[in-house]
C-alpha cells in the first residue's frame, strides 16, 4: 500500500465515548491530485486476536482523473463496526455529472435541506467547491465509489445518470 500524505486524503472518526465504542460513520475527505492511499484498521479492541490475524485493515485509494474513484479492499476476518460512509471530494472547477457506489448510481440533490434529509445521495456545495457523498457501506469487502468530473453540459443534467428526473 502507498502512504499518502495528509493533504491527498484524510480520514476522520468519531472520538469513541467509551473503551469498547464502536464507529459508525467512516468519514473520508478527498482532495488528490495524485493516486494515494492509506489504510483504515479494526479489531475487537480489548483482547490480543489480531495476533493471530483476527482484525480487519482496509486499503482506502483515490485515483484522480475526470473519473475519480475511491477503492476501498478490505482484508482480514474482522468485521469494521463501521454502517454509513460520508465523503466529500474537493471538486474546485466544477459539480459531478453523477456519482456511483459499488456500481449503483446515487441520486443527486439540488438542495442542501434535501441532501440533509435523505439517507443518502449526493450534494455539490457551490460554496465550498465539495462534492459530498453519503450512503450505507456496502456489504462487499471490495468497492469503488465513481465521482464523475468529466465534461457535461449543465443544462441537460436532468437525464444524466444520478439527475433528478421527473
Amino acid at each position: 500500500m502507498k502512504m499518502s500524505s495528509l493533504e491527498a486524503m484524510l480520514c476522520s472518526i468519531a472520538p469513541p465515548k467509551a473503551a469498547f465504542d464502536h464507529v459508525k460513520t467512516l468519514k473520508v475527505l478527498v482532495a488528490a491530485r495524485r493516486e494515494c492511499s492509506f489504510g483504515y484498521y479494526g479489531d475487537d479492541g480489548h483482547s490480543k486476536d489480531f495476533e493471530r490475524g483476527i482484525y480487519a485493515l482496509t486499503a482506502i485509494t483515490s485515483r484522480p482523473g475526470k473519473r475519480p474513484e475511491i477503492a476501498f479492499e478490505k482484508q482480514g476476518s474482522h468485521p469494521h463496526s463501521c454502517e454509513h460512509l460520508d465523503l466529500s471530494v474537493a471538486s474546485p472547477q466544477k459539480g459531478a455529472l453523477f456519482v456511483s457506489v459499488a456500481g449503483r448510481n446515487l441520486r443527486r440533490q439540488l438542495i442542501m435541506e434535501d441532501f440533509d434529509r435523505d439517507a443518502e445521495g449526493w450534494y455539490y456545495d457551490l460554496q465550498s467547491r465539495i462534492i459530498m457523498v453519503k450512503r450505507q457501506k456496502p456489504k462487499s469487502d471490495r468497492f469503488s465509489i465513481i465521482v464523475s468530473t468529466e465534461k457535461f453540459d449543465p443544462i441537460c443534467m436532468a437525464g444524466a445518470p444520478g439527475g433528478n428526473e421527473g
